[in-house]
């Protein structure tokens, strides 16, 4: 609530409780005219309808403490949490709209255009055509449709992303068709592998780090199933269940794992 709002409720509990427990006080002084001298006649109609007065300050100030505070909780329950990692919210990734007459845009800041690209272009040289070194995100193919850009902040009309990884250089897209926002979670069961390393996330029974390890299988590939927090079930490709694990997928401020999202 703001200030004013809180104020003004105040002042009607105030009032409220003045016209119930002291009805002839606030008769004799709120309601006498300035400058009269004369004793206000005081009636037990008068008396009464300052004690409605009063209840109706009351149910006032109540319907909007009430209103203000549910209202309060319905923004806070609307509002999405995220889970955080590398500091970022989410994903941005390509979206099934894009079209051969879309053009992918990042702006700087101050609204002037940084990059500008097509998956659409002529390869017959081998050689992507929009070429930019700093251009490094969490994931980038032009030959495979592929984009993955972190997610550091959400607007209105748009987003502030990561667009190289080992520099942290940030850039800002407009929400659009040709882009889609993914929650981590999301991310994570979107894709059809998980690239992972067994020294760095052993495989294990149940999601936790006291449980038994589990076999890892090179040159497997391992199909993303669940998430329980900071574990993600996994199951290795051509596998009937027997062999399910979990792995530690983030660790709250790292990703500990790579997501292939593309075939």
């Amino acid at each position: 609530m703001n200030l004013l709002l809180v104020l003004f409720i105040l002042a009607l509990y105030a009032t409220g409780v003045w016209c119930l427990v002291f009805p002839r006080a606030f008769h004799s002084h709120a309601l006498k005219p300035r400058g009269w001298s004369r004793p206000v006649i005081e009636t037990s109609g008068a008396l009464a309808s300052v004690r409605a007065v009063g209840v109706i300050a009351l149910l006032t100030a109540a319907f909007l403490t009430y209103a203000s505070l549910w209202g309060s909780r319905s923004v806070a329950a609307q509002t999405p949490t995220y889970t955080l990692v590398d500091g970022s919210i989410g994903v941005v990734v390509l979206g099934d709209g894009y079209t051969r007459t879309d053009t992918i845009k990042l702006y700087n800041a101050d609204g002037s255009l940084w990059y500008r690209f097509t998956y659409y272009y002529d390869d017959s040289d081998g050689k992507f055509d929009y070429p930019n070194d700093d251009f490094r995100p969490l994931g980038f193919g032009p030959d495979d449709f592929l984009l993955a850009l972190e997610v550091v902040t959400e607007r209105p009309d748009g987003y502030e992303v990561v667009v190289n990884r080992a520099t942290g250089l940030r850039k800002r897209i407009t929400k659009a068709r040709v882009f889609r926002f993914l929650t981590w979670e999301q991310y994570a069961l979107d894709a059809f592998a998980v690239d992972l390393s067994p020294r760095t996330t052993p495989l294990r029974r149940e999601p936790r780090a006291s449980s038994d390890s589990v076999r890892y299988r090179p040159h497997t590939r391992y199909i993303p199933l669940r998430i329980e927090g900071t574990w993600l079930q996994v199951r290795p490709e051509g596998s009937s269940g027997s062999d399910d694990a979990w792995i530690r997928w983030h660790d709250g401020a790292h990703l500990l794992v790579h997501f292939l999202n593309k075939d």
